[in-house]
């Protein structure tokens, strides 16, 4: 009877055992649901959501995903017939959970739910008309509070600032978020808030580059403009940040990168992230908890410092991009690694130092690498411009052919500006070389003011000047040029009580990447600078071929 005992006992042993150690390593099955294509900047950063979870939960979850839509085109086939092919596809498939990533596929998913996702947690973003219940979890974009953040940051980083302009696109959740803008500056009387909207693309650009200083700008999301012109929100934002004199923020984090500040944002990422974390509660727990939160706040250092904003007033919990990541954090592992080397050859000295001869081995190494060293450096120095800190001729021919590969790559436009300091031989004359060179380190200070960190300054030689503009056509190089020749109009050099005053001309050339040739793109450019010194000088004019 003892010996039944024992075996029954250890049968149920085993048996809790094994089934424990199956619970432990059962992959999750989650049917994912995605409205739009998988290139759409909200669908990719959903994605990548999605994989985060899967290394934070040990890759013990399995996603199969399928897109409602391609390319914002409908599909040939009806829901029904969706619902009917996605049930077939999965139909040996065991699902613990399903999550539909936005407004149509929340729609989907709640409709045919009894055939996709019987029995098991679903989990809807932005699902208007699913009602929430126990095995329901409806995930709300946070706009009260992505909006009110936002607002907030921007007035504290621009304490000087007069007027709010708002640029409103023409996505139906836009509506709401203006709404919130408006109902929360209305504490703030001494801000003048202007709206741009109806506007063709061009009409935008216009409107962007008449306002100054002293303004923020919040941008909602564009699809088409009043012609019906479709663009990506994030590309449109890319060339309109660029032009902006006054800093950008925004709601939606997929919109970063594009030259904004930033703002606390909608994120897809993070949103796909919380949609897991309540799918495995459910899984794990049986139930959901009580708040998930979906937004992140995202700051762009560059765009900070473009704007002179105080880094100080950038939030504890901002998620910093662009920012420059100091040698020691960048290269950590790299210097552990090269003071454990180095503490092992100095016991290793310390116990043969008598040895002469490894001694004079490990001089000849130091020495030779002094010299690996001094010959990097005098490399990057032939370069260097001495006078004016800029690139000289030959660093300019090796990153032409660079900015050349590039452009072919993304089939984009590349802008030649040549600038030329107007009668620099007379302030030679009149006030020497020495005063002569302040003004050509004023200008190079000019240049890399005015230009964007893309491009590339020159100093081509005596008193001429070339800034290489990639990604940038001709309107955009008239831009940056106009800039350049306004700030070197009025830059003024103090020599004792004589203000010594300069122009410069400039001459504009852009290409096409079939027609990325250097020595044609100089001779344009060169012809373009003969012109506006012909007409008078302190002027731009654009090359154009006969």
């Amino acid at each position: 009877m003892k010996k039944i005992k024992i075996i029954i006992l250890l049968s149920v042993f085993l048996g809790y055992s094994y089934a424990h150690s199956f619970a432990d390593n059962r992959e999750v099955n989650i049917l994912v649901l995605l409205t739009y294509h998988q290139s759409f900047p909200w669908a990719e950063s959903f994605i990548a959501g999605l994989n985060r979870s899967r290394e934070r939960y040990d890759e013990k979850i399995s996603f199969h995903i399928e897109i409602m839509e391609t390319l914002n085109f409908k599909s040939s086939l009806s829901d029904a017939q969706w619902a009917a092919y996605i049930s077939k596809k999965y139909k040996f498939t065991d699902f613990d959970a399903a999550i539909a990533e936005s407004g149509r596929a929340s729609l989907f998913l709640n409709k045919y739910s009894m055939l996709l996702a019987s029995g098991i947690p679903r989990i809807y973003y932005t699902g208007t008309g699913v009602a929430g219940s126990s095995l329901n979890r409806v995930f709300s974009a946070q706009y009260n509070e992505s909006v009110t953040k936002t607002v907030d940051m921007a007035l504290k980083q621009n304490p000087n600032a007069e007027n709010i302009y708002i640029i409103r696109g023409d996505e139906r959740s836009n509506d709401r978020v203006i709404e919130i803008i408006k109902d929360l500056l209305k504490t703030r009387p001494d801000l003048i808030v202007h709206m741009i909207d109806n506007f063709t693309f061009e009409e935008l650009t216009l409107s962007l580059e008449k306002i100054r200083e002293k303004s923020i700008i919040f941008f909602t999301i564009i699809l088409k403009d009043r012609n019906g012109q479709a663009v990506v929100s994030k590309e449109a934002l890319a060339g309109l940040s660029v032009l902006s004199a006054s800093p950008i923020y925004s709601f939606w984090s997929s919109l970063m990168g594009s030259g904004i500040v930033g703002g606390c944002m909608i994120d897809g990422a993070v949103t796909a992230e919380r949609m897991v974390d309540a799918a495995m509660d459910y899984t794990n727990e049986g139930k959901f908890r009580d708040e998930y939160d979906t937004l992140r706040t995202f700051i762009d250092w560059n765009a900070l410092k473009k704007y002179g904003i105080d880094e100080d007033s950038i939030p504890a919990d901002a998620f910093l991009i662009n920012k420059p990541v100091s040698i020691l954090d960048f290269y950590f592992a790299e210097f552990m690694l090269v003071f454990a080397v180095f503490a092992f050859l100095l016991s290793i000295l310390f116990l043969y130092w008598s040895r002469k001869l490894a001694g004079a081995n490990k001089k000849l190494e130091d020495l030779n690498n002094e010299i690996m060293l001094a010959k990097e450096e005098a490399e990057e120095l032939a370069r260097i411009d001495p006078l004016s800190g800029l690139n000289n001729r030959l660093a300019f021919f090796e990153k032409w052919e660079q900015v050349c590969r590039e452009i072919k790559r993304l089939g984009k436009p590349v802008s030649l500006l040549m600038l030329d300091i107007d009668h620099f031989k007379k302030i030679n004359d009149t006030f020497g070389h020495i005063q002569g060179d302040r003004v050509i380190i004023r200008i190079a200070e000019i240049m890399n003011k005015c230009k964007r960190e893309a491009d590339i300054s020159i100093r081509f030689g005596g008193e001429e000047f070339i800034v290489v503009a990639p990604f940038t056509d001709l309107r955009g190089a008239k831009n940056l040029a106009e800039r350049i020749r306004l700030e070197a109009e009025k830059s003024i050099i103090q020599y004792g009580d004589i203000e010594i005053r300069f122009t410069v001309s400039i001459g504009v050339y852009s290409a096409v990447p079939s027609e990325c040739d250097l020595n044609h793109g100089i001779k344009c450019a060169d012809d373009a600078l003969y012109k506006a010194k012909e007409n008078g000088r302190n002027q731009v004019v654009l090359w154009e071929a006969a």
